[in-house]
Parts: structure tokens; C-alpha cells; sequence
């Protein structure tokens, strides 16, 4: 018997270095295998069973930093082709941000070609603002 009270620091650090004295080889192999076995496995089953998870994996869009005015993506999300999309913002109301813009129906367009789009949403998105603030009356 101990002399430390059962539940003690001193009592729960003797279980401890107990149980680490007789851990095995063949225990420490058994847990690296369900570890190898056991992490990809659940890998899978998120995969297979929630599509948030399954989204985030398989799609990839980036942003396209070529200092333009506007927002320009790349990329596709799940079960479309890569595209290119190129936003600007033309007016705020309340929490939401207006945008417009055009993507193209497929592939990546070259940087050259962006800039041009780039100018042609800038263009649309001054028209839309324009209209915008006649719509509501403000100057």
C-alpha cells in the first residue's frame, strides 16, 4: 500500500511511471499501426460523407495579385473546369458589397488579355454606379 492518498500529484505520477516502465515494443508497434491506419481512414470517411469538407479539398481558386483595380480569381471549384473571374466593386450598402464582373466560360486567361477585361469591368462598374446613385436619388 501507498503512502500517498489514492489521487494525490504524487500517487498519479507513480501510476504513470508504472505504466510507462511497462510499455512494450509490440504496444508502441499497435499504435503506430492504428495510427497508420486509423488517420487516412477518417480522412476518407470526411471526404465521402461531408461535402463542406470534400469542397474545400478538391476546389481551388486563387487570387491573382497583378496590381489592377479589380479582383481577379483563378481557378475551379469542384466539377467545373478552371476559369478565370474578374470582379469590381462599384457601391456598399449596409454589410453587402456590389460587385460586377465576367469569368470566362473556359480556361485561364493570359495576363495580357485580364488587363483588358479588367478595363472593360472597371468601365461597366462606373455605369452601374452611375446608375446606382440616379436609381436612389443621391448625388
Amino acid at each position: 500500500m501507498s503512502d500517498h492518498p489514492e489521487g494525490s500529484k504524487v500517487a498519479i505520477v507513480n501510476w504513470l511511471t508504472t505504466q510507462l516502465h511497462s510499455v512494450t515494443l509490440g504496444n508502441v508497434l499497435t499504435l503506430a499501426l492504428l495510427s497508420v491506419v486509423t488517420i487516412p481512414s477518417y480522412g476518407a470517411y470526411r471526404f465521402l460523407t461531408d461535402e463542406k469538407f470534400r469542397h474545400e479539398l478538391v476546389g481551388h481558386i486563387r487570387q491573382l495579385d497583378l496590381n489592377l483595380p479589380c479582383l481577379v480569381y483563378s481557378g475551379s471549384v469542384v466539377g467545373q473546369i478552371d476559369r478565370t473571374y474578374i470582379l469590381v466593386s462599384y457601391a456598399h450598402e449596409g454589410r453587402f458589397e456590389k460587385v460586377i464582373g465576367m469569368r470566362t466560360q473556359q480556361g485561364i486567361l493570359p495576363e495580357a488579355q485580364i488587363v483588358g477585361a479588367c478595363e472593360r469591368v472597371v468601365r461597366a462598374g462606373a455605369i452601374a454606379s452611375e446608375h446606382d446613385r440616379k436609381s436612389i436619388g443621391t448625388p
